[in-house]
């Protein structure tokens, strides 16, 4: 977007290349505001639900500051589900936009993921729409039962979070009119050229393989019901799966 500053949760930003902001959204509310439970070697906190602290939103918030004087700010972290309330006091005039895709693609994601050798295994363990009460009821072993507790957080958020929901399926299948359609949210009279769209093609799925970790599961019941959950919150419809 012209004239906007994008900031991430990424650590690796090669992997975004897209944020420029040379800072990690999520370092810089760990460092800032305390959490319940114990924090782990790279300082992540348990949960991410943190405690209210004038000085330490304060600190955010110039921090937010700082990086908007080089454009709108435009911050993609979806641990910030687990703190709206203190968000929305550091970004008073705040506008949430949600991110929705087949939950069975984010179950099967997070799973591969956290597999022994996954790139990404530790964030798994830890999903951050967890409370740290709730975490403790789920095994650290079971990342898909994890994972469906985070779709069933989101749906439950959706409730008090009201915001325009993109579908992924929508965006990839025709890039253009979905970002279009977000431009025009944001007040962007002129969206960009379709040329600058870069996004992986739609993959064809029936997630057999995920389907079955989740149903081997003795927390199958309650995965079912916060895929169930998520499923009516976001429009997907999911009776032949």
């Amino acid at each position: 977007m012209p004239g906007a500053i994008l900031t991430t949760e990424h650590s690796n930003k090669s992997e975004i290349p897209e944020d420029k902001s040379s800072s990690v959204d999520s370092e810089v509310w760990w460092k800032n505001l305390n959490y319940p439970g114990k924090r782990d070697e790279t300082g992540r906190p348990a949960c991410e639900e943190p405690f209210s602290s004038y000085e330490g939103e304060k600190r955010i918030r110039d921090h937010y500051l700082q990086l908007s004087r080089r454009g709108r700010l435009i911050v993609k972290n979806p641990q910030h589900l687990a703190r709206v309330e203190i968000v929305s006091r550091v970004i008073p005039d705040v506008r949430f936009v949600w991110a929705a895709r087949n939950p069975w693609s984010i179950l099967k994601s997070s799973w591969k993921a956290g597999q022994p050798h996954g790139r990404f295994r530790k964030k798994y363990i830890r999903q951050p729409y967890l409370r740290l009460g709730e975490i403790l009821s789920i095994p650290e072993s079971d990342i898909v039962a994890r994972s469906a507790h985070g779709l069933g957080y989101m749906a439950y958020r959706l409730q008090d979070v009201p915001g325009p929901i993109f579908k992924y399926e929508d965006i990839v299948r025709d890039p253009p009119a979905e970002i279009t359609k977000i431009f025009r949210l944001l007040g962007e009279t002129n969206p960009p050229n379709s040329a600058v769209f870069s996004l992986p093609k739609e993959r064809q799925s029936n997630h057999d393989d995920i389907k079955d970790v989740a149903q081997s599961s003795p927390m199958w019941p309650k995965i079912k019901e916060n895929i169930d959950r998520y499923s009516r919150a976001f429009g997907y419809h999911l009776a032949q799966d």
